[in-house]
């Protein structure tokens, strides 16, 4: 449903001439695969206790694998341009609190680190995202 409601809106933004079209950036249901350390971590950690997915954006060089793609836990300035550039987006569509607030939320990550990687500047941590994302330093999306 929210797919038929918003995809003109995405094709604007990732599709032929849209602000994004340079960038592979993938549109995912479900989570990200799970490193080999996150998988041993989940296991020691009670189901309860682990942290819920709604969304999720992954960055990286085109190439790299789907699991190793960064959820930038801290700083990271990239070695490539935004033409090798590969981010994932993920919704989870098991978990769909809102499934109006996480895309917009998701995209506005999108941005963050597609500028960061155009201008050559650190991809900031997902935290320094969050804290930008609410101070609304970031205009929406549209």
């Amino acid at each position: 449903q929210w797919w038929s409601e918003n995809q003109e809106m995405v094709n604007e933004l990732f599709g032929i001439g849209g602000k994004y079209e340079t960038t592979n950036i993938g549109f995912k249901l479900g989570t990200k695969p799970l490193t080999f350390k996150e998988k041993i971590s989940n296991f020691f950690t009670q189901p309860a206790l682990r942290e819920p997915q709604f969304g999720q954006t992954t960055w990286g060089r085109q190439g790299t694998g789907e699991a190793e793609l960064s959820t930038s836990p801290k700083d990271i300035i990239p070695d490539f341009g935004i033409e090798r550039l590969q981010m994932n987006v993920y919704f989870n569509p098991e978990m769909a609190r809102d499934r109006y607030f996480t895309p917009a939320h998701e995209w506005k990550h999108v941005q963050i680190i597609f500028d960061s990687v155009k201008r050559g500047f650190a991809v900031p941590s997902g935290l320094k995202q969050h804290q930008m994302i609410n101070r609304l330093q970031v205009p929406a999306l549209k």
